[in-house]
């Protein structure tokens, strides 16, 4: 990949580097988020920053900003959307639509002067302003919301590795930056998802006081091609790793609030690394993965191997995964309390 710094005219700091692929390029913007503007006339309904980069020629020369919002974030989305008066459409449909419309993605066309913008780009105490919430993402080119909403409409949901059907969240802004950097090599999979015909996509993800930009070049734009029908490894192999860095986050958190005995002293990195360590072991379901943590926590306390202890346990080899875990930590807390 070549990296690039990001243009002068943007009026911002150009040290920010924006990661370029053949097909894609990665951008981070840093952009200070709407406040409740007292005082203000007119009230803005983008930061300016953006809004020279959304529509550096003017809001009507032809390039649309739209959102893909999680109704889940909302109370009655589907009501507030027809009280703005703005163009939108659920990506599910039928039965979908029915069972699950008031948690399901809504498409929604962004005026320039939108209240509902407004909002999406403010943060402040009150419930109404909703930056920090990332209710969604932003997808911004010269298509119209039919034809973006028949586009999106195709990756609701892939095959999942296992066989059968998953929902695909794109609409969940961590979701979206990790398939977009899985796929920016993935000349299939940018033209599929990022083109519309001879329309490319910009896709933008918000951060605490930054967007995220994802670029498809036009160079990707041709013939529709068959839809892929599984995410390609390099975007599960991150799902997978962001899943389990966030697992390692609440495991801190928890061994912290609930045994600050036992891990007193021992640094998150070090936690860290004991969780990688059981993961290695074969301690990969959550709990399990939990009290090897903690077995070890104890077994550092007392200057014990908690591979002995492992050797030493009855049946051993013929335990579940979960099993096990009791087993060590049963023995972990033994030793610590024959120590005392």
């Amino acid at each position: 990949m070549n990296v690039k710094p990001l243009p002068a005219h943007l009026g911002v700091d150009t040290t920010e580097q924006a990661t370029s692929a053949e097909g894609l390029e990665i951008s981070s913007l840093p952009v200070t988020p709407l406040d409740r503007q007292f005082g203000v006339w007119p009230l803005r309904a983008l930061p300016a920053v953006l809004e020279q980069v959304i529509w550096p020629d003017g809001s009507s020369a032809g390039r649309k900003m739209f959102a893909v919002l999680d109704a889940a974030k909302f109370f009655d989305l589907p009501l507030l959307l027809a009280k703005e008066g703005l163009q939108h459409r659920c990506l599910f449909s039928g039965a979908a639509l029915e069972d699950w419309g008031d948690v399901a993605p809504w498409l929604v066309e962004l005026s320039p002067g939108s209240d509902l913008l407004r909002n999406l780009m403010t943060r402040s105490e009150q419930s109404h302003h909703l930056w920090d919430l990332r209710p969604g993402v932003f997808i911004y080119g010269d298509v119209s919301l039919e034809d973006l909403w028949r586009h999106l409409r195709r990756f609701t949901q892939v095959r999942a590795p296992q066989g059968g059907k998953l929902f695909f969240r794109f609409w969940d802004a961590d979701t979206l930056s990790l398939h977009m950097r899985g796929i920016c090599e993935d000349a299939h999979w940018l033209h599929a998802f990022g083109t519309i015909g001879d329309k490319p996509l910009t896709f933008m993800t918000t951060q605490t006081e930054s967007v995220v930009l994802f670029a498809v070049s036009p160079r990707m734009c041709g013939t529709r091609t068959k839809t892929p029908e599984q995410l390609p490894n390099p975007v599960l192999a991150l799902m997978r790793q962001e899943r389990w860095a966030r697992f390692q986050r609440r495991l801190i958190q928890l061994l912290q609030a609930q045994h600050p005995q036992e891990v007193a002293g021992i640094s998150d990195a070090d936690l860290n690394e004991l969780s990688n360590q059981g993961y290695a072991r074969g301690f990969r379901i959550e709990k399990a993965n939990f009290n090897y943590v903690l077995s070890a926590a104890l077994c550092q306390r007392t200057g014990d191997d908690l591979t002995g202890f492992a050797r030493s346990i009855p049946d051993w080899h013929h335990l579940t995964e979960l099993d096990r875990s009791y087993e060590l930590l049963k023995v972990s807390k033994a030793r610590v309390g024959d120590v005392s």
